[in-house]
């Protein structure tokens, strides 16, 4: 017997049964599986709490330096990897420096070495990476504070849900530590004093430079005790002037002298800075005047130079100058800088001005209003 083929379209039946009619098949599944299939990311997702939502979820304050970094976890399987930054505040009066680093997390951006110097006022930043669900998520950093003394600083990530800590520390000898959300300050004693007489010049100049040029972690007071007028280093201004010639010869000598301000330290003190500020606002507070920043002098004179002679000019500004003290305060400490001198162009003043030349030399004129020219 020869049988029909099938339609491939309709594969719904059986072979025949009772009085011959076809029994329909069961309905595969397809539907059901492609159902499934569909649903289980979403199942996965709500079984397992991905980054992002651990992120959105976290209910401390986040930091805004946090960034996604990678995407391969310390097993070598795919995980979503993301940093938190911790912060170490060097408030002491002197350099601490990184002694031991005991590793147990990632540092995608780098990170300070054993060796390195964190200077008063300054701080570290510490940026380990977040790996969810990962055991690798923890550092213990340690900071030599000086004569055998240490500061150990535990960092850790929640593996969950992101959120960084200090679990532990610890800071020997007079020094202590205080704690912000993920800022660390390393500070001493309370009611440290240091006196800086001005004998060492380069002590006081290393402390302003630090704490009030560089760092705006210190709160610099500056009180005026003395101000005089005096007159400034000598110097040249202007060129050379030849006489070639066997003969004498009249020559016009001339010179702009810009004077601007200088200070006893030479740290360079500049205007706009947050510290200029400060002693300008103290200058006019207590002599009712303010710091003239700058100001030119100007002289010229004829003079008449021997045969193969050479001239110049050179000037003595007027001066005003201004001590006082400083007082920095940072965290438990105080500084007092003593005798710390600020000198300033004195505009309504005239400057001291001297012609070089060989013997014969002899001034004819010389610019109106000014101080006579000394011939030397």
């Amino acid at each position: 017997m020869t049988t029909a083929p099938q339609d491939p379209k309709n594969d719904n039946t059986a072979t025949p049964q009772g009085k011959g009619r076809p029994a329909p098949r069961r309905p595969r599944k397809r539907g059901r599986r492609v159902l499934l299939a569909a649903m289980a990311p979403l199942l996965l997702g709500a079984l397992v709490l991905t980054p992002a939502a651990a992120n959105a979820a976290t209910p401390a304050t986040p930091v805004a330096e946090d960034k996604e970094t990678s995407m391969t976890a310390a097993s070598g399987t795919m995980a979503a990897s993301y940093t938190r930054g911790f912060n170490v505040h060097n408030l002491t009066s002197e350099p601490i420096t990184v002694s031991k680093l005991e590793l147990n997390a990632g540092f995608p951006g780098g990170r300070p070495d054993v060796g390195h110097v964190l200077q008063p006022g300054h701080s570290d930043r510490w940026e380990l990476e977040w790996l969810f669900a990962s055991n690798w998520n923890s550092a213990t950093v340690s900071y030599n504070l000086g004569n055998g003394t240490e500061a150990r600083l535990g960092m850790r990530i929640d593996p969950l849900i992101g959120v960084p800590s200090f679990p532990f520390s610890s800071a020997g000898g007079n020094f202590e530590l205080k704690f912000s959300g993920t800022d660390a300050y390393i500070l001493n004693a309370p009611g440290t004093v240091r006196d800086i007489p001005a004998s060492l010049a380069q002590a006081q100049a290393q402390v302003l430079k630090d704490l009030c040029m560089k760092s705006s972690a210190a709160t610099c007071k500056f009180t005026a005790t003395k101000q005089e007028k005096i007159q400034g280093p000598e110097h040249q201004v202007g060129h050379t002037y030849n006489n070639p010639t066997n003969m004498t010869s009249r020559k016009t000598v001339s010179g702009q002298d810009t004077v601007g301000v200088s200070d006893s330290l030479g740290v360079g003190v500049k205007v706009g800075t947050t510290l200029f500020g400060v002693i300008d606002a103290e200058i006019s507070a207590q002599y009712n005047h303010e710091w003239t920043k700058q100001h030119t002098f100007s002289e010229s004179v004829e003079a008449d130079v021997p045969p193969f002679g050479s001239v110049w000019l050179s000037a003595s500004e007027p001066m005003i100058r201004d001590t006082g003290n400083f007082t920095i305060t940072m965290g438990n400490t105080t500084w007092h800088l003593k005798d710390v001198y600020f000198d300033s162009p004195d505009a309504s003043g005239h400057g001291s001005w001297t012609l070089h030349g060989p013997e014969g030399t002899t001034v004819v004129s010389q610019q109106p209003g000014s101080a006579p020219v000394e011939v030397r």
